[in-house]
């Protein structure tokens, strides 16, 4: 039998926020359609922020298209983010991949340098975020009216956490989680998906109204 590591910092439950899914894709859409400097098919990835609450439950709350390799202009765009969402702290990172993807060798590699950087001894997730192909919007997915379960089992998207399973280290998928929002959020998003802006400079304009709400919960 495979034996699993029992980690001090492992996490109740986890809660994914659905402003996550909106900046994840917001991003994947900038680069995808022309909206970036980085080219058409250029990783899309990024950092998690959050928080874990008094009944150890993971919050993730935010995506922010950080770069995940460890750098000076990295620490201060991290350094920034912090300095307007003081609560936050990095929590995971994420990266969108097509239909069916699987955790790859450096997926696991980049997971373990990020945990030992920034939660070395704190929970730490790894984020897919899957497209069916590259004119469906991985937000499409995201359907407000119906209910939190509803919502989970129609999005794309897979959670990981490093465990030691037999002496090596891996990623391990991830069922203790569920999409969770406030009123306000479950507004914004809904605003966000209806005006679904077709050019880089809308694009940027409603991130800043997701960020200004987010600020105010």
């Amino acid at each position: 039998d495979m034996e699993v590591d029992s980690t001090e910092n492992e996490v109740a439950s986890i809660a994914l926020h659905p402003l996550t899914i909106v900046h994840m894709s917001d991003q994947f859409t900038r680069i995808t359609c022309g909206g970036s400097p980085l080219a058409p098919d250029a990783p899309v990835v990024g950092l998690l922020f959050g928080s874990v609450d008094e009944s150890k439950a993971l919050q993730i709350r935010d995506a922010d298209d950080i770069p995940t390799e460890l750098s000076d202009t990295t620490k201060v765009q991290v350094d920034l983010h912090r300095a307007v969402f003081p609560q936050h702290t990095v929590v995971g990172w994420y990266r969108v991949s097509g239909a069916g993807d699987e955790p790859t060798p450096s997926d696991l590699q980049i997971s373990q340098q990020l945990k030992q950087h920034y939660a070395p001894s704190s929970a730490f997730c790894f984020c897919l975020l899957q497209v069916t192909d590259q004119d469906q919007k991985p937000s499409s997915a995201l359907s407000i009216g119906d209910g939190p379960s509803t919502m989970q089992e129609e999005l794309p998207i897979n959670l990981y956490e490093l465990h030691t399973v037999d002496g090596n280290s891996i990623l391990l998928g991830l069922s203790n989680w569920q999409l969770e929002t406030s009123e306000p959020e479950r507004i914004a998003v809904e605003r966000v998906m209806k005006e679904q802006p077709p050019d880089a400079a809308k694009t940027n304009a409603y991130t800043t109204q997701m960020k200004s709400m987010q600020h105010s919960l």
